[in-house]
C-alpha cells in the first residue's frame, strides 16, 4: 500500500491553539478564585479576557 504523508494546515494549528486556550481558561479561573495579589490578579485577568475569545476561534477553525 502507498503511505500518505500527513501535513498540518492552518486549521489544525488554530484548533490546537483554541483547545489549549479553552483549557487554560479553566486553570486561570481557578487561580483567580484563590484571590492572588493585586498585580498578579490584574495580569491573570487580562490573560483570561484574551483567552475568552478562543471559542469563536475554535468554531472558525472547524469551519476553516
Amino acid at each position: 500500500m502507498h503511505e500518505k504523508e500527513l501535513t498540518a494546515d492552518a486549521g489544525d494549528y488554530l484548533k490546537t491553539f483554541a483547545v489549549t486556550a479553552v483549557m487554560a481558561q479553566s486553570i486561570i479561573g481557578y487561580f483567580l478564585a484563590l484571590k492572588p495579589a493585586y498585580t498578579l490578579q490584574n495580569q491573570l485577568g487580562i490573560l483570561y479576557n484574551l483567552l475568552k475569545f478562543s471559542a469563536p476561534v475554535f468554531i472558525f477553525s472547524i469551519v476553516f
